[in-house]
């Protein structure tokens, strides 16, 4: 559906047909990129790449303060930069945490505060030094304590402001495993 500005949008809460691919339709039907392996989403019958999926979700949050949005998106944006080996992994993260997490949630602002945190899963390596950051071979136990505290430093910079309050959580569990060999609390699935 088009909003008022004429940019496509799709409701959050709502069921789409992920993964069911078109063989004869490789290209997303919006912006004509590759969609390789799989299409994220269907718009309007036609493939849907994950730049394009994730911004026609943005537009159809309703209550969602723009300068909140821009601000997540830019921070994004400033990590993948950083770590520019990882390309576009943020938003990559944050795609694909969406389409799974609305299998489970219909609410659109846990589904926000959800894309909030997958996007800027990674938000706490600011503190990783560059020489760590970017280590080519193995980390050592040294360098494993410092990247174990990503995760905490990640929440405490979105729990200072209120609107992200769920993300930060998201941020801080990203690294939990469900066998309880994640950090850094060590969770483990029941």
């Amino acid at each position: 559906m088009d909003n008022d500005n004429g940019v496509t949008t799709m409701d959050l809460s709502q069921e789409k047909h992920f993964s069911e691919g078109h063989p004869e339709s490789l290209g997303c039907s919006l912006c004509g990129a590759d969609v390789p392996g799989f299409a994220v989403g269907m718009i309007g019958g036609g493939r849907c790449c994950e730049s394009c999926y994730l911004d026609c979700c943005k537009g159809d949050t309703g209550a969602l303060d723009q300068a909140y949005q821009d601000f997540a998106e830019a921070l994004a944006a400033a990590l993948d930069l950083r770590e520019h080996e990882t390309g576009q992994h943020s938003k990559r993260v944050a795609c694909h945490t969406l389409v799974l997490a609305r299998r489970f949630i219909s609410e659109p602002a846990s589904l926000l505060q959800v894309y909030w945190g997958a996007l800027l899963h990674d938000v706490g390596k600011i503190g990783i030094p560059d020489s760590l950051l970017l280590k080519q071979g193995p980390l050592d136990e040294d360098d494993w304590a410092l990247m174990r505290g990503h995760p905490e430093s990640g929440r405490r910079i979105l729990a200072a402001m209120p609107a992200f309050d769920a993300a930060a959580q998201v941020v801080l569990c990203h690294e939990e495993r469900y066998d309880g060999s994640g950090y850094p609390a060590g969770s483990h699935g029941h």
